[in-house]
C-alpha cells in the first residue's frame, strides 16, 4: 500500500474532485482505492488537515471545541483509524485530500504527517494551474470570502505570506521531503480540464486507475465557482459597504448563487492586461524552472503553454 496525499493547489479544481472522490467511495475502494471517510468535511480531509494546520482550524473551530482535547492527539487519533481502514481495505492506494495543505509551513507540520502515516511510503501529488491565471482566480476567492482590496494591493501583500503558496517549488519541496523518494507527482490544471473528464482524468493520472473505468461515474461538479467581472465589481461594492458583516455575507451567497455570476470551471480570466499577466508569469518563472528540474510532470521539459491572447 501506498498514501497518497493530494495537496492542492487552492484553485485547481480540489473540492469538485473531492466532492467526486467523496461520492465514488465505494467504486474507487472496487478500483483498490480508499478514500477515507475519516476527518472530512465537505467532501474533503480538511478536519485531519485543520487539526495539524496552524491556522485553518479556525475555521473549524465548533468542531474542535466540540473534541475537547489537544488538536495534535485529535490528528494522530483520525490518523490511526485511517490507518485501521486501510490495513483492512485491501486496498493499493489511500488517498487523502485537502487544499489546506499547499503552502509553507513550520518542520512541525511536515513532521506529524511523516510520523502519522509512516505504516507505507508516503507519495505527494499536486496540480498547478498557470500563475496568471492562478493568481487571479485566488484573488477572486478572497473577494469571495469578503475581502475589500483592489486586486495590486492584494497581490503585493499576498505573494509575501508564505501559507499563501505562491512559491510553487518551495510548497512541494517541503512536502516532497516527507516521501519515501523525496519527489512530488506535479499534474497541469489547465491539460486536465481539456479532457472534458476532469475528475477521472485527475485520478487516472495520481492513482494511475483508468480515467476511462466504468466503475466510476463523471459528472464533473463544479464546487467552488469564481464569480464573473460583473459579479466581482457588486462582492466588492458589499464588501467595502457599512453592512453589518452577517448581511454582507448574505448578500455574497446571493450574487454567487445567481445563475449568470459564476465562472464555469476551466474557463479563462480576464481580469488583468496582458503586460500585468506577463510580469507576473515573470515572477513565477524561477519556480517553475526548478519544478521542472526536480520533480515528475505530465510534460517533459515544461509545464505551461504561454499563448495568451491580446483582447
Amino acid at each position: 500500500m501506498r498514501v497518497l496525499i493530494h495537496i492542492g493547489s487552492t484553485k485547481t479544481g480540489s473540492s469538485a474532485f473531492q466532492a467526486y472522490c467523496d461520492s465514488q467511495r465505494d467504486a474507487l475502494g472496487r478500483l483498490g482505492v480508499l478514500y477515507p471517510s475519516v476527518g472530512v468535511v465537505d467532501g474533503a480531509h480538511h478536519l485531519l488537515a485543520a487539526a495539524s494546520h496552524p491556522t485553518a482550524h479556525r475555521m473549524h473551530a465548533d468542531f474542535f471545541e466540540q473534541q475537547n482535547k489537544p488538536r495534535e492527539k485529535l490528528f494522530f487519533e483520525m490518523a490511526s483509524e485511517i490507518e485501521a481502514q486501510a490495513q483492512q481495505s485491501g486496498c493499493h492506494t489511500l488517498l487523502l485530500s485537502s487544499e489546506y495543505l499547499w503552502g509553507v509551513f513550520p518542520e512541525e507540520v511536515y513532521a506529524a504527517w511523516r510520523k502519522a502515516f509512516a505504516f507505507a511510503p508516503i507519495q505527494v501529488g499536486a496540480l498547478l494551474r498557470r500563475p496568471d491565471n492562478w493568481v487571479q482566480s485566488v484573488y477572486l476567492q478572497a473577494v469571495k470570502n469578503g475581502q475589500q482590496q483592489d486586486f495590486d494591493t492584494w497581490y503585493a501583500q499576498a505573494k509575501t505570506v508564505p501559507r499563501g503558496g505562491h512559491d510553487f517549488y518551495r510548497v512541494l519541496r517541503n512536502w516532497a521531503d516527507i516521501t519515501a523518494e523525496h519527489e512530488a507527482h506535479v499534474l497541469v490544471y489547465e491539460d486536465l480540464v481539456k479532457t472534458g473528464r476532469f475528475c477521472t482524468s485527475v485520478l487516472g493520472s495520481l492513482c494511475e486507475q483508468a480515467s476511462s473505468s466504468s466503475a466510476l461515474h463523471e459528472d464533473n461538479p463544479t464546487s467552488n465557482p469564481s464569480p464573473d467581472l460583473e459579479t466581482l465589481d457588486l462582492l466588492l461594492a458589499v464588501n467595502r459597504s457599512d453592512i453589518p458583516a452577517e448581511t454582507q455575507k448574505k448578500l455574497r451567497n446571493i450574487l454567487m448563487n445567481r445563475g449568470s455570476g459564476r465562472r464555469a470551471i476551466g474557463t479563462d480570466i480576464d481580469l488583468l492586461p496582458l503586460k500585468q499577466r506577463l510580469l507576473i508569469l515573470r515572477d513565477y518563472i524561477p519556480s517553475l524552472e526548478n519544478i521542472v528540474r526536480d520533480f515528475r510532470t505530465q510534460k517533459q521539459g515544461k509545464l505551461f503553454t504561454f499563448n495568451i491572447q491580446r483582447g
